[in-house]
């Protein structure tokens, strides 16, 4: 069980550190977002580079922190109902979902995204906007932000396989220790 910690433990490392990177985009994309509005309203000045830097980053929030949104259990789920079950319960749930939802649905559109991204490197896609950016970078991030998705599901598979392993030795030495007194 120690080698499933230790799993859980360095993707989870990685994906605070994504949440990091993901955040410091957040504020990136909000000076950028308020100086494209000053210079659009005060000196009547655009660039479509400035303003794809803003969808940029968001597609970097997105991405990148879908791992750790997913770290943090703050993805949508139905906890009025799954608050009731027992820890083992929840725990069965979420390998249920992890193995026959979460991986079959994110590992096909990882496969899916890959050969655009690669696409996009060969050719060095760049927006048709005039001023606009290189497509390729962002391109290849969305199998990147999936992959990382995947890899927090690897971590919270050994999260649910502990707390099952955990219920399961709880169970055998309560009986034990009842018959001890």
């Amino acid at each position: 069980m120690n080698i499933l910690h230790k799993i859980s433990h360095t993707i989870d490392s990685i994906n605070i550190f994504l949440g990091k990177i993901a955040i410091v985009a957040i504020f990136l994309a909000t000076l950028i977002s308020a100086g494209n509005a000053l210079f659009r309203y005060i000196f009547h000045l655009s660039s479509n580079g400035m303003l794809e830097s803003q969808w940029y980053l968001f597609a970097v929030v997105f991405l990148l922190a879908s791992g750790y949104t997913y770290l943090k259990d703050q993805h949508i789920r139905i906890d009025i109902i799954s608050s009731r079950f027992s820890p083992k319960t929840r725990a069965i749930m979420e390998i249920i979902g992890i193995v026959f939802f979460l991986f079959p649905a994110f590992s096909m559109l990882f496969y899916l995204t890959i050969s655009p991204a690669i696409s996009s490197w060969q050719i060095w896609e760049i927006s048709p906007n005039p001023g606009g950016l290189p497509r390729a970078p962002i391109k290849a991030l969305i199998p990147i932000g999936i992959f990382f998705l995947l890899l927090q599901g690897v971590s919270e598979l050994c999260k649910a396989i502990i707390t099952l392993r955990t219920s399961s030795n709880n169970n055998v030495t309560q009986p034990e220790q009842q018959q001890q007194c």
